[in-house]
């Protein structure tokens, strides 16, 4: 598989892809100064939901280590919140940008009414009952 974009979002083969780009040279990426990129996610230790083809991104994502190789600024904000919920982005990066929730009604119903469950073919066993577990949580 040839991939000429240095930021893939597929976690199955994003790790080989960046083991590719590290070993062709260092790249340099410019961004426009009014553009912020940020990701979400959870406090802590990312592995009791990393993927075989993670290892070694435990501690910190590879969306992470792709910016900082990249020399790409990334804020990434983070909750302490679990059980985690996909839609506590919309209220992490309102409070990041001082941004009135009463300006985005619509997000605010759907993340109070919205529960994200990983559905795909590479969940294991764990992972199954994990999410098992969790949905058990909001019964």
């Amino acid at each position: 598989m040839d991939i000429e974009q240095p930021i893939i979002h597929d976690r199955h083969i994003v790790k080989e892809q960046f083991q590719k780009l590290k070993a062709n040279g260092k790249l340099k990426f410019k961004k426009p100064d009014n553009l912020t990129i940020a990701t979400c996610r959870n406090s802590g230790t990312l592995e009791d939901r990393i993927i075989p083809h993670l290892s070694g991104y435990e501690q910190t994502s590879i969306l992470e280590e792709n910016m900082k190789y990249l020399e790409l600024d990334l804020v990434v904000l983070r909750d302490d919140r679990l059980p985690w919920r996909n839609t506590f982005k919309f209220e992490i990066l309102h409070n990041y940008l001082n941004l009135d929730k009463n300006l985005f009604p619509n997000s605010e119903m759907v993340s109070k009414l919205t529960v994200s469950i990983p559905f795909h073919n590479a969940l294991t066993n764990n992972e199954l009952n994990h999410i098992k577990k969790a949905l058990l949580y909001f019964k």
